[in-house]
């Protein structure tokens, strides 16, 4: 029967292995889009799913459509977007912040918050890097849909602009 040590050691093996477990470079022409409420996403690093060399983070890019927008979410885990084109705008926690490419939006844990394209001819593409393997690892990972926006159609009112100004309703 190995020691309480060996088995620590074993341990580290098996999670200094699985730290090595994608590659070193992602292509372009390998990723994989898929569409949900939430867009059309194609994730670059996600340790649990795709195995990857980067065990504490997520990345992917998402896209919305002309006009569209992502589901209604919250999460508790962090977010960094960065936006790659387009121009549109989020509402997080009710007040609506707008942006344009070059743009970088930090959704706070456990903020409800939603993305929209304001481009009715042109898509949205933005990179999204999150902390929710690393709280996952922790036991703290959570995640959540607003049950009122199963389809990705809120009904909720856009709130307050991140100026302070109220924002337009969006139906």
């Amino acid at each position: 029967m190995a020691s309480r040590y060996e088995k620590l050691q074993e341990l580290a093996r098996a999670s200094a292995k699985r730290a090595r477990s994608g590659p070193p470079i992602i292509r372009a022409r390998d990723l994989v889009w898929e569409t949900s409420h939430h867009g059309k996403t194609a994730h670059i690093s996600e340790p649990e799913i795709l195995g990857s060399n980067v065990q504490t983070m997520v990345m992917f890019i998402e896209e919305l459509a002309p006009g569209g927008k992502n589901g209604r979410h919250r999460h508790f885990s962090e977010a960094l977007v960065y936006i790659l084109e387009g121009r549109g705008y989020s509402v997080i926690d009710d007040v609506r912040y707008d942006w344009e490419k070059g743009d970088v939006l930090a959704v706070p844990m456990m903020a409800w918050h939603q993305h929209f394209n304001a481009d009715e001819e042109r898509p949205v593409h933005f990179l999204a890097a999150t902390n929710q393997p690393l709280l996952r690892s922790m036991g703290l990972f959570q995640m959540e849909d607003d049950p009122g926006d199963g389809d990705g159609k809120s009904g909720h009112g856009h709130g307050k602009s991140g100026d302070g100004h109220e924002g337009h309703k969006h139906g």
